[in-house]
């Protein structure tokens, strides 16, 4: 895992990640139309020095009472932050009063897959891929995703670092021995916990990716299936897009130690899905006109980092030979309305990027189109 500053390395992110830094940093740097007209008055009430770029071109079919309702739960939120400072609340408090309203707002907890169904019933209403938030405090990965880095005359090491008891290891160590650390003894303990919140892209069943899915990741030792680094089971066939991890106070390394691992683990279930789902054989090239011959590089992910009430992200970037890390960037913070829309407005972007750009990733990392549906996958 290698990282990057964002300043003079944007050229280098790749193209299936670079329009979304581009939308999110023009919220987060300039503030370019991130408040609904609707509510110009309210936030002009309270501090009348605001440029007309911030506010966004008139709707043609405004709601302002949707405008309205907004603004108030975001009002709350700010005032929750500030609460949560002030009286000095735990991580989790921070998590229940303020992170997961901001998330419920945006993207919605799917908590009853039927009424989602029943929602968009008719073809024309259906969306493909959706994408909610889902709390993972209790998420572990899974021992057999913890990728293995073999160097020259050295034992093989953990890919990432992995947070342990402080008592057996120093935060500024850089990677684990497995000589100190069981792999699979990660997986079971409490402090194997990689992140707080994920943002899944949950797809609709009656879409073909959701089949191939399904199949490509069945288990036969478990008798059911999963996609991502994680067996929980609502996100057992709906890939985690963006991963959250947040802190109460600053913290130099370990949040970003903690994403590196479990992103960099889930880019090892996914290689090997892939290799599943089109292994290197003859049978498999002629069976696809698009045949890669040479690894695929898996879609670049987001990755969230939040430090009481400021948010950052960064863009985890498949180089094909590690893990390129650009960031982090400030995209707004739960202090003040004008920064909550700001951090409003790019998970906005977020949202779009996942029912777009990582779904059409992620069906060709499937081949779920170029592969003909009479090939057995299991």
């Amino acid at each position: 895992m290698i990282t990057y500053s964002l300043k003079g390395n944007t050229a280098h992110l790749p193209d299936d990640i670079k329009d979304l830094y581009r939308r999110v940093n023009a919220a987060a740097q300039f503030r370019q139309r991130i408040i609904p007209l609707e509510v110009r008055s309210l936030i002009e009430a309270v501090d009348d020095d605001i440029p007309d770029h911030v506010f966004r071109d008139p709707d043609p079919n405004p709601n302002s009472a949707s405008a309205l309702a907004t603004h108030e739960t975001l009002h709350s939120i700010v005032r929750a932050s500030g609460i949560s400072e002030k009286h000095r609340r735990l991580e989790a408090g921070w998590n229940h009063h303020v992170h997961t309203p901001l998330l419920d707002l945006v993207f919605g907890a799917l908590l009853d897959d039927d009424s989602a169904k029943k929602s968009s019933a008719t073809p024309a209403a259906r969306k493909p891929a959706v994408a909610h938030f889902e709390a993972a405090m209790g998420a572990t990965v899974i021992s057999t995703t913890i990728p293995l880095l073999q160097q020259p005359g050295s034992d093989n090491t953990l890919a990432c670092s992995v947070s342990v008891d402080s008592s057996a290891q120093s935060s500024q160590d850089s990677t684990v021995e497995l000589a100190d650390v069981d792999p699979h003894a990660i997986h079971s303990r409490s402090e194997s916990k990689k992140v707080d919140y994920v943002l899944v892209m949950y797809i609709d069943d009656q879409e073909p990716l959701y089949r191939v899915i399904t199949d490509t990741t069945f288990e036969p030792q478990l008798g059911y299936g999963y996609v991502n680094q994680t067996l929980l089971s609502n996100l057992l066939y709906n890939p985690i897009a963006v991963s959250i991890e947040t802190k109460i106070a600053s913290s130099r390394e370990d949040p970003l130690l903690q994403l590196g691992l479990w992103t960099a683990a889930w880019h090892k279930r996914m290689a090997t899905l892939r290799e599943r789902r089109f292994p290197s054989t003859p049978q498999a090239y002629l069976a696809s006109s698009r045949a890669p011959r040479e690894p695929p590089k898996l879609v670049s992910v987001p990755l969230v980092e939040v430090v009481a009430h400021e948010w950052f992200i960064y863009f985890a970037c498949d180089s094909g030979r590690s893990i390129d890390i650009y960031g982090p960037l400030h995209i707004g913070s739960t202090q003040s309305m004008l920064e909550v829309y700001t951090l409003l407005t790019c998970l906005e972007a977020v949202k779009e990027w996942i029912e777009t750009s990582f779904y059409t990733a992620i069906k060709d990392w499937f081949l779920a189109e170029q592969i003909p549906a009479e090939i057995p996958l299991r």
